[in-house]
């Protein structure tokens, strides 16, 4: 298993490609974020094996798979100790120049100055277009903190139909063409860490999977989980799909969808009830244990860094301070394992597994920065865009004019608007060029040039099988009022 795909490396992967952003103006700053993510992972690694083991429990899991759990983990451990990290983040502390001791005195600490640095990035595009953007979404939260109390929602799930403007999983090809063909099972894993059972049911010709009797956009409903999708595919916000913050700073959090084809859907439904069952314990247990800790580290980590930087010691822990955010969201990846584990437990005919990891950098005028990435276990993966190819078809490409980011992730400056999402038009044979590539996703929507969110589409295959199908997944971040819905900027 490489690095990249570490369970407990998905969450910080967001966090890694805004240190190669970084880079590019401040390299000090950027290998003092490396090396925080690199402690966050270990702090959240010392604690994974007690968390997967109640976790692993508390689901019924096997001895003989629980040992193989813990083995996968030590073998994807981190190489080095906290103690060593912990030396060589002072050290890179200490190293900083004038400038880059400046930007990360900012208020909110290194959470504002990576917002900065990440405006002012060359391959960013024109600083001058992003600083009036983020001053005229800084004015719009001044507003509505006026009207009320403001709140950040990020979400993260299968596109909801009406926005999408067509059925949100499409079969390429079938596994099996002789009758009763493919029976097809879709699971998500949500930021809130429940599973939902999205769509289970037969699927007998290549097509929209599970379309309604009307067509175009509907689905088909089913409250028993057999015969179609999840009545809440239709809802907008769905709870435990979504997260909330009122505080600058910095946020992580993954999402999987699991596919699976034939007899399998008993695995997502003992997930499914044994996750709902014991998620609040779990959850707390992961939250409270390596949050403790994280912030053990860091209150130790403060006096060392302010003597290497000259500031004070509470300067020094706004600077340390997404250590135990980005530690939780390494930790909670604990729960994503055991799921993992219990649905391909069943059998061999689970298709590719996605998982999108979703990092926020809030600064102190609550602009959020997302940058949304994708992880696979069977390979690397690199996010493909739409082109234009000979005879004015469209094709995916990988041509960036600064390949590197987004090869590895999409970014958001701000919140997703209704107008954008409704105004991007959506083309159904975009399942058909993921399809046809086979391995490689589409991010078919750049949020960064219009923000609609993160729209991506995810292919799903087996080695030994003829079957294909394409899911439609949306991620994206809004602004609410406590105790009121999410509100909209224009």
């Amino acid at each position: 298993m490489s690095d990249q795909d570490a369970p407990q490396q998905r969450p910080l992967e967001g966090w890694m490609v805004l240190a190669d952003v970084v880079s590019d103006t401040a390299p000090g700053i950027a290998e003092f974020m490396v090396l925080l993510s690199s402690l966050a992972r270990v702090t959240a690694e010392g604690q994974l094996d007690g968390l997967v083991e109640m976790a692993a429990s508390r689901f019924g899991m096997s001895p003989q798979m629980y040992r193989a759990l813990q083995n996968s983990l030590a073998d994807s451990a981190f190489p080095l100790s906290a103690d060593v990290l912990v030396d060589a983040l002072v050290a890179a502390g200490g190293r900083l120049s004038p400038a880059e001791r400046e930007f990360i005195m900012a208020p909110n600490g290194l959470a504002d100055a990576v917002a900065t640095l990440f405006r002012r990035s060359p391959r960013m595009g024109d600083d001058g277009e992003i600083e009036e953007l983020h001053g005229r979404l800084a004015d719009y939260v001044t507003a509505l903190h006026a009207r009320a109390d403001v709140v950040l929602q990020a979400s993260c799930s299968i596109e909801v139909p009406g926005y999408l403007g067509a059925v949100p999983i499409d079969c390429a090809r079938l596994a099996h063409t002789w009758p009763p063909h493919d029976l097809l099972s879709i699971a998500e894993l949500s930021y809130g860490q429940s599973l939902r059972e999205t769509f289970t049911g037969r699927v007998h010709a290549p097509g929209p999977v599970g379309e309604g009797l009307t067509g175009g956009s509907s689905v088909r409903i089913d409250y028993e989980h057999k015969h179609g999708y999840d009545p809440s595919i239709n809802d907008h916000c769905v709870e435990d799909f979504y997260r909330n913050w009122n505080l600058p700073g910095v946020n992580s959090w993954v999402y999987t969808l699991n596919a699976t084809e034939g007899y399998l859907q008993f695995a997502n439904n003992v997930a499914a009830k044994q996750l709902e069952k014991h998620r609040d314990a779990i959850t707390k247990e992961v939250s409270s244990k390596t949050t403790k800790l994280a912030q053990d580290i860091a209150d130790k980590i403060a006096p060392q860094l302010a003597t290497a930087l000259g500031v004070s010691a509470v300067a020094a822990s706004a600077i340390l301070h997404p250590l135990v955010p980005l530690a939780a969201a390494a930790a909670a990846a604990a729960v994503g394992i055991v799921v993992d584990k219990i649905v391909g437990a069943f059998g061999s005919n689970k298709l590719t597994t996605w998982s999108v990891g979703h990092t926020v950098v809030t600064d102190s005028m609550m602009v959020p920065l997302s940058v949304f990435t994708l992880s696979r276990l069977d390979g690397p993966t690199k996010l493909c865009e739409l082109a234009t190819g000979k005879g004015n078809k469209k094709k995916l490409s990988r041509a960036y004019a600064n390949s590197d980011p987004f090869e590895r992730a999409r970014f958001m400056l701000g919140t997703t608007t209704e107008r954008e999402m409704v105004a991007v038009e959506f083309d159904p044979s975009y399942f058909g060029l993921v399809a046809e590539k086979g391995k490689e996703p589409l991010a078919w929507h750049d949020p960064y040039r219009a923000r609609g969110g993160f729209r991506v589409l995810l292919p799903h295959s087996r080695s030994g099988s003829k079957g294909m199908y394409v899911s439609a997944v949306c991620a994206d971040v809004r602004y609410g009022h406590i105790g009121q819905g999410a509100d909209d900027d224009k």
